[in-house]
């Protein structure tokens, strides 16, 4: 912005009289209505600045407020780093699909078959190798139903050389 305005003669020799250049009142607009505005976008900023008055080189101006006068969260965070375990050397030797085995059970879900309602539950096989996935149904979480899923596992899948569950490890040798 510029500003001109005329000065009474004054004692001094080289003063500028004519044009004053007022570089703050942009920045201080602009810093102003970016925190007012809970540091939106400059597109966002730049169109409410210009809802009340127009500012020459505006994007430029609340650019320069945004990445170098005001100490944004949202331009300045730093990224977390995330910590990687190494994996473990079951997961990193070539194997066979299911000889390494995690078992988890999904459920319960509502199912409508004879009865109106009936729950059952669903066990996940999971390769730990190639990640694969075998699913079954079982009506309940009984002891029973779970040796009679594991043996249908076995009989397609194959006997699994370590079996993993949320509260065991089994360790089966042919």
């Amino acid at each position: 912005m510029q500003v001109i305005f005329q000065l009474k003669p004054l004692p001094f020799e080289n003063v500028d009289q004519h044009h004053r250049n007022i570089h703050s009142i942009p920045e201080i607009g602009s810093r102003h209505t970016y925190i007012r505005l809970h540091h939106f976008d400059v597109r966002i900023v730049l169109s409410e600045l210009r809802s009340t008055f127009y500012i020459l080189r505006g994007r430029q101006a609340i650019k320069k407020v945004i990445h170098k006068g005001l100490p944004c969260k949202l331009f300045k965070a730093k990224c977390g780093k995330q910590i990687e375990a190494h994996l473990p050397s079951e997961r990193v030797v070539p194997s066979a699909p299911f000889t390494i085995t995690g078992i988890d059970f999904a459920g319960p879900i509502n199912i409508r078959c004879l009865k109106p309602r009936d729950t059952a539950y669903i066990p996940l096989f999971t390769c730990a190798t190639t990640r694969a996935l075998h699913i079954e149904l079982v009506s309940d979480l009984t002891t029973d139903k779970f040796l009679l899923t594991l043996l249908r596992f076995v009989g397609r899948r194959g006997l699994p050389n370590n079996l993993h569950g949320q509260r065991y490890h089994l360790s089966c040798s042919k």
